[in-house]
């Protein structure tokens, strides 16, 4: 979750948009994920919140903060 991901990310989105009858705009676009897709899901289209319009999170495996103090219940 460093943002590693930028490296390749929007290369993969413009081989998609390249390659495929897409519409190429955040309003038709989408991006989801199952467990730790999820995760990854989740964290791609906070940082990116121009890029996807609808996100998918399919039980999403979210990690606490390592400084977390509170419990989850």
């Amino acid at each position: 979750m460093d943002r590693s991901y930028k490296a390749n990310f929007m290369d993969i989105i413009k081989f998609v948009e390249g390659n495929y009858r897409v519409k190429a705009d955040k309003a038709n676009r989408v991006i989801a994920g199952l467990s730790m897709g999820g995760l990854h899901s989740f964290h791609i289209s906070r940082y990116d919140e121009n890029t996807f319009d609808y996100v998918g999170l399919f039980s999403a495996a979210l990690m606490p903060r390592e400084d977390a103090t509170g419990k989850v219940l």
